[in-house]
């Protein structure tokens, strides 16, 4: 077995729950989901099915190196019902990266550790390529006219319509400074704590999520209310 390969060689062993199941592995998704929650004032999602496979580490752990789970955020006051896809890639050779790409009607946002770039892009509402071919070119027209009369101008002057982009100031210590700082004050009383224990659970249950899909073989449902397995 891996574990005892690595003790037998005095290696130091720093994240089992990266490897076994048996040590609950799965916490790979609880910073994303501490992150996107926060950003869209989100309980999380209701609904996940997961896939992937060991496809490359074959030395004795029983957690996916590579795996893909798509998640379900159901409608709420904050936010209408959408998708979330997250996934983990531990055999890429380019490192993978990491952070969130948020689309929406309007345009889209990339989030990283200390950067943020919105893009405005507004969603086109006229019907064009495959979506037409099936007509006749008199349908076609006719079908024209009329979303042009209910949309009015350009599909050029809804692309790109403006970028904002904001980056961390040179002199920012980083997450981590503000991590520990922010929870030292909050244990303090010198301000309230962001993840505590209810909005911990809703992100790690969140997670975890991706281990009962994937090893069920079947989609898994989720509460994010009441915090339980439905």
């Amino acid at each position: 077995m891996l574990l005892n390969l690595l003790l037998d060689h005095g290696i130091k062993i720093k994240r089992l729950d990266k490897l076994f199941l048996e040590y609950r592995a799965g916490d790979l998704f609880v910073h994303a989901f501490s992150t996107l929650n926060f950003i869209l004032s989100s309980n999380g999602p209701n609904r996940a099915i997961s896939t992937g496979g060991l496809r490359y580490w074959n030395d004795g752990r029983d957690v996916p190196d590579v795996t893909m789970t798509l998640y379900d955020y159901p409608e709420t006051k904050a936010h209408a019902a959408f998708n979330a896809a997250f996934r983990v890639n531990f055999i890429a050779g380019g490192g993978g990266g990491g952070g969130f790409r948020v689309v929406g009607t309007e345009g889209e946002m990339e989030v990283s550790s200390n950067r943020v770039k919105l893009t405005r892009s507004k969603l086109g509402m006229k019907p064009q390529g495959y979506s037409m071919i099936a007509f006749t070119e008199e349908n076609q027209k006719k079908i024209r006219s009329a979303y042009d009369q209910k949309f009015p101008g350009d599909r050029s002057s809804e692309l790109n319509i403006g970028e904002t982009i904001y980056e961390a100031p040179t002199d920012y210590k980083g997450g981590h400074y503000d991590h520990f700082n922010n929870f030292f004050k909050g244990i303090r009383g010198e301000k309230k704590i962001t993840e505590d224990p209810t909005f911990g659970l809703r992100a790690a249950g969140a997670a975890l999520l991706a281990n009962e899909s994937y090893y069920q073989g079947k989609p898994v449902k989720w509460d994010p209310e009441s915090m339980r397995l439905i």
